[in-house]
């Protein structure tokens, strides 16, 4: 068995403390350095008495001068991990880049082409550092793409030439390996890390350095491969893709027996059934089964209200998601679909028992007309619906209908904070929701979110992130005002789910 150490390099790995030499030894090697022999001169760091310069060039100048310019050079990542190994490498692959052949002369008249930030020039002060500290000879990895191919910036093409590279070294399954990967573009980064997962699994370790602190630490397959579910299952929450944190997650989880695991659990069954609008007795049961006290009272109080106005809510925070994913046309139907759901809840409130199913449509009957009831339907505003009550014998209780009737029944509007609200049953059916909606339902296109945005009749004078947020907060002042005038000052409030994502966040960063 071999301890195999495999170390990307980069920009950071090698330093000068002193630029005592430069002017001679640049001189030196102008014909290397043409045609940006001028451009090149070591750069002060901020914060730091060290110099930098593009590692092709620290390369070409200091290769050959080790022996008697070494003493200037610093190598900060590296002598940190040099510190932390306990155990001397057998093997120590150094990966190095070289882009030439797909660079021209005059790609390179930029000194700040990819080709000057190659590290391969960097081989023979890798080899004097490594042979001072382990007293071994690294086995150098060249990345170097072919003309024609993409530069090692691009993500497929460096994970397939990483992907040769590895399967050259002759690596058993016996060796224990290590990987430093922070040193390099993000594409190779990245293809060193997944391919040393895939290849290696169990049987490599990762040595990696805390950018803040400068703390090292050797990190197991184990925990560092959870450390990778975490940060992907954030990435997805942040996305509200609750099934795909489950997918992540969810073995781990289940094999868990803490409290917060569990949490998380639960908390992702409210979400999916939330996803999918399933508002129904399981949702509920499942809120208030909640291990959050706070969150499962507001649930349970909001469940016992004598009519389900907080669906409306969560259908319409569901458009906000929606919007914020970039499906336009989920938004748009949600946002409407909470106004039909909670006028709709509201004329199950008002009526009652009266209220009657016919084809999956919620109808009065006529004896609506007689008792208490007819109070709700008085009024010269109301006539013609009377009249085809008494004519039809019945009555679809449809949005536009039920618009009329809470007109009628809420003439308050007009006086509080909610005078936009006559968009539901305005005489001008350009500017009436109710009647646009079935123009946009029933056709062929999808919408964008400047069309939604006006089929809400946001300002759109004002700037792209103020429309967003007057377009919230319209909606959230409607459901407010239609639901008794509840006074939800944000989304957070409002909205159940606001509240288990928020759970989510902090339960996820607590694993």
């Amino acid at each position: 068995m071999s301890i195999v150490w495999i170390v990307t390099t980069g920009n950071s790995d090698v330093k000068l403390k002193d630029k005592t030499g430069w002017g001679d030894l640049r001189t030196k090697k102008q014909e290397q350095l043409h045609p940006c022999e001028n451009e090149f001169s070591p750069s002060e760091e901020i914060n730091s008495d060290q110099f930098t310069l593009p590692p092709r060039v620290m390369g070409i100048v200091y290769g050959d001068a080790i022996g008697t310019h070494g003493q200037y050079l610093k190598f900060p990542l590296l002598d940190r991990f040099y510190e932390e190994l306990t155990t001397t490498p057998d093997r120590i692959i150094v990966l190095l880049t070289d882009q030439e052949d797909i660079f021209d002369a005059s790609d390179r008249n930029d000194p700040d082409c990819p080709y000057w930030k190659d590290t391969c020039t960097l081989q023979p002060i890798f080899e004097h550092f490594f042979k001072q500290r382990f007293n071994i000879d690294i086995e150098p990895m060249f990345l170097q793409p072919k003309s024609g191919s993409k530069g090692l910036d691009d993500w497929d093409a460096t994970l397939k030439l990483v992907q040769i590279e590895l399967d050259k070294l002759g690596i058993t399954h016996n060796d224990e390996v290590i990987v430093s990967h922070q040193a390099g573009t993000p594409a190779i980064s990245s293809a060193v890390q997944f391919v040393s997962l895939v290849k290696f699994q169990g049987k490599v370790s990762f040595l990696l350095s805390n950018e803040r602190s400068q703390e090292v630490n050797l990190i197991p397959y184990s925990s560092y491969f959870q450390s990778m579910e975490i940060e992907e299952a954030k990435k997805l929450l942040g996305n509200h893709n609750y099934v795909g944190v489950e997918s992540v997650l969810g073995e781990r989880l289940k094999a868990d027996d803490r409290d917060v695991a569990k949490s998380i659990l639960a908390l992702l069954e409210v979400a999916k059934l939330w996803n999918l609008s399933k508002f129904d007795d399981d949702f509920k049961e499942k809120m208030k089964n909640l291990d959050i006290e706070d969150l499962k009272e507001s649930a349970t109080s909001r469940f016992n209200e004598s009519w389900a106005w907080w669906i409306a809510y969560e259908e319409a925070y569901l458009a906000l998601v929606r919007r914020e994913q970039g499906n336009i046309v989920e938004a748009f139907f949600h946002s409407f679909r909470a106004f039909e759901g909670i006028f709709a809840e509201w004329g199950n409130k008002i009526f009652k028992e009266k209220i009657t199913v016919q084809k999956d449509i919620p109808c009065l009957t006529k004896d609506v007309l007689e008792g208490d009831y007819q109070k709700y339907l008085a009024g010269s505003d109301l006539k013609c619906l009377r009249e085809e009550l008494s004519t039809k014998g019945i009555l679809k209780l449809e949005l536009m209908t039920l618009c009329k009737i809470f007109k009628k029944n809420r003439p308050d509007y007009k006086p509080k904070k909610c005078p936009d609200i006559i968009t539901f049953w305005d005489d001008d059916r350009e500017k009436c929701i109710s009647a646009r909606r079935n123009f946009v339902f029933h056709q062929v296109q999808g919408i964008n979110e400047g069309q939604l945005l006006n089929f809400w009749q946001v300002d759109s004078t004002k700037e792209a992130k103020k429309q967003i947020k007057d377009w919230e907060n319209k909606i959230l002042n409607f459901l407010n005002f239609i639901a008794d005038e509840r006074e939800f000052k944000n989304w957070s409030e409002a909205s159940l789910m606001a509240r288990v994502h928020q759970e989510l966040v902090k339960a996820i960063d607590d694993l």
